[in-house]
């Protein structure tokens, strides 16, 4: 996304128009930050669209006609929690809503609370849109997650593999 953002910077715009989840790349940290790893998949399933959609909106608003097979954006919000998770090994709770909001990234902050984690105890992440770059990025790194959504927020879930 940040190669597109850099090089056609009217897509801020665009993306706003199509998702009110991508007013987020307003601030300056977050659009440094996951604005630059999220990929087009990642970033269809934070504004809860089809990435075919998504390219489409994209490709049209600078120009370019026709489209590629793309696939299905993925989210790691479940409506029954995966077996592994209890609700009474939840040992700290990470609330990345206020840095957002105060355009900081809680990346780093998520990790290292991830990577502090012992045996089967479990990291309670929230944030105010599924953060499906972070999710990603601790799934690569060999960590179990998922996601439910809340009234006003998502609440991820992270345990070590």
């Amino acid at each position: 996304m940040g190669e597109l953002l850099d090089q056609w910077p009217e897509l801020e715009q665009v993306l706003v128009a199509l998702s009110p989840a991508f007013e987020k790349l307003k601030h300056p940290v977050l659009r440094r930050t996951v604005g630059r790893v999220a990929t087009l998949q990642q970033a269809a399933a934070i504004g809860q669209l089809p990435v075919d959609d998504l390219v489409r909106n994209l490709r049209e608003a600078v120009g370019q006609h026709g489209t590629e097979a793309g696939s299905e954006a993925h989210s790691y919000l479940v409506a029954v929690p995966p077996e592994w998770f209890s609700e009474s090994r939840v040992v700290r709770i990470y609330d990345a809503s206020s840095l957002i909001q105060k355009g900081e990234s809680p990346l780093a902050g998520v990790l290292s609370a991830a990577h502090q984690l012992q045996g089967d105890e479990i990291l309670e992440l929230q944030a105010p849109f599924e953060p499906v770059p972070l999710l990603d990025q601790l799934k690569e790194k060999g960590y179990l997650v998922f996601a439910r959504q809340g009234d006003l927020q998502v609440v991820c879930y992270i345990m070590k593999a």
